[in-house]
């Protein structure tokens, strides 16, 4: 009979840690990012935006899920991308801040992270449209 040795090495599944975002505007610029670019994924390497504020985002590759902030509308994607369409006029110089308080990452195995988005944008002379008065 011989002799038989077996090791057992337990599998740490490594989780997405999820980055704060701050990003920096003038009224009138394009206002957009990417709130999984600085996320650091689990150890599958993959990461999913799953919720925006609050809101559920669509996993449908490419669909777009708009949700209220306070100064205007985030237009967001599973993949992290997002715009911003200010609706309210800032007065120039003035400065407000959208902070999405939560946000929810996920690597599509169950683990999951949140992390905070904020959006600075200075009031400048510009109307609809992007022309500067």
């Amino acid at each position: 009979m011989g002799l038989f040795t077996l090791n057992i090495q337990g599998v740490t599944q490594v989780e997405p840690v999820a980055v704060d975002d701050h990003y920096s505007f003038n009224e009138g610029d394009l206002i957009s990012g990417n709130a999984l670019v600085d996320d650091i994924p689990g150890g599958n390497g993959q990461l999913f935006l799953r919720q925006f504020d609050g809101t559920n985002v669509n996993g449908n590759s490419g669909a777009i899920t708009d949700i209220l902030g306070t100064y205007g509308t985030f237009h967001v994607k599973a993949n992290g991308e997002f715009t911003y369409e200010l609706t309210q006029d800032i007065a120039p110089g003035d400065h407000v801040t959208e902070t999405v308080q939560y946000y929810k990452i996920s690597d599509g195995q169950g683990h999951t992270e949140a992390g905070i988005l904020t959006l600075n944008i200075t009031g400048t002379d510009v109307v609809s449209g992007g022309v500067e008065v």
